[in-house]
């Protein structure tokens, strides 16, 4: 399953939260059956299997929480350089936009020859 990030800044936002809960409820019932097993199966070849099955479940959590944390510090910085813009004010707005541009359908006066036919 591939996973796509957005194209443009236009593009909707990538939501990391998400993802990590989602990732977050594949891997509970993998620990959890685990442990349920563990004390169920007391063949040694099995017991390694399942630690190793254990061990990358927990490996790939704080893979999962080292994804959070990076997005909460993005997140973080993002908001700081938001800030620290300067705010568009109505007459900054208008002082920045072009003037407008006159209609090509403007009536000619009575007498006069119009341009367009």
């Amino acid at each position: 399953m591939a996973v796509l990030l957005p194209a443009s800044a236009a593009a909707p936002r990538f939501d990391f939260g998400e993802v990590v809960h989602e990732l977050n409820n594949a891997l509970a019932p993998i620990l959890m059956s685990v442990e349920v097993l563990r004390r169920r199966v007391a063949d040694p070849d099995a017991q390694r299997h399942l630690d190793l099955v254990a061990g990358n479940a927990w490996r790939g959590a704080a893979v999962i929480r080292q994804i959070l944390a990076l997005s909460a510090a993005a997140a973080g910085a993002q908001a700081n350089q938001r800030r620290a813009l300067p705010r568009r004010t109505a007459a900054s707005s208008a002082a920045s936009r072009p003037p407008a541009r006159a209609s090509a359908t403007r009536r000619a006066k009575p007498g006069s020859r119009s341009s367009l036919g």
